[in-house]
């Protein structure tokens, strides 16, 4: 759970024991084993108010909305928790992390200005939020305000080197506008930053494809650049397909 991890506070076994119904609630709807999934939801569901009734705590309704979130048509509810957790937030990390919450609920429910105001809130609140730069670019996107998105996506770069997500919605953006360079070079800065990645090197070869630059040329430049030899490996493998 996403929400989990940005929260230090959620240590007690009740909720730790609630965490591990809805892993296994999760790992039965994976497979389509609905009845066991609604059975471990209920369980968590259960577990987390009788920790709430014990401890009333952000965590716990931060923890409680997730789970009302994942079951898709209990939105309202969510919210609700979201709101009480907010009453009790006292530190930054608190605040921004309902915010960021607000702000997928927003997603869920397709309002996307106000899933965009909620998690520019949380970047005013906490501007190193994991995550929260990359949520901005992607909801400008989708609402079509590329120049914003960019700008966004860079910075989110700048914050989360190893997050391979930014560099690949960046680099679709400069796709989807004909701005190879500028996807090959956010791409191959993206390698620099996670060497060896399957995805960005696919996204590399993608490019080169497009463009009709012959990797020869780069092989000619620079035949020792990792990233170079990475590309010469992946078009093979594509070519072998």
């Amino acid at each position: 759970m996403p929400i989990l991890a940005q929260s230090a506070s959620v240590r007690s076994s009740g909720q730790w024991f609630t965490i591990t119904q809805e892993s296994l609630g999760e790992y039965y709807r994976e497979r389509g084993m609905t009845a066991r999934d609604g059975q471990f939801a209920a369980l968590a569901e259960a577990s987390i108010r009788e920790s709430l009734a014990l401890q009333n705590d952000v965590a716990g309704h931060a923890v409680l909305a997730e789970l009302l979130m994942r079951q898709g048509e209990r939105l309202d509810e969510a919210e609700s928790e979201l709101q009480l957790a907010k009453e009790l937030a006292v530190t930054r990390e608190e605040e921004a992390m309902i915010e960021s919450d607000l702000g997928n609920l927003a997603v869920d429910r397709e309002e996307l200005e106000e899933a965009l105001r909620h998690y520019q809130r949380a970047a005013e609140i906490e501007p190193n939020f994991e995550g929260i730069w990359f949520k901005i670019g992607f909801i400008q996107r989708n609402l079509k305000r590329y120049e914003e998105a960019k700008a966004t996506y860079l910075h989110a770069i700048e914050q989360e080197p190893k997050d391979m997500a930014a560099y690949s919605e960046l680099c679709a953006i400069y796709m989807n506008e004909r701005e190879l360079g500028k996807a090959r070079e956010i791409v191959e800065r993206g390698l620099r930053n996670i060497p060896g990645s399957p995805r960005l090197l696919a996204l590399l070869s993608s490019i080169y494809m497009e463009s009709g630059d012959p990797l020869t040329e780069a092989e000619q430049i620079d035949p020792n650049n990792e990233i170079v030899q990475s590309m010469r490996e992946e078009l093979n493998r594509r070519l072998k397909r």
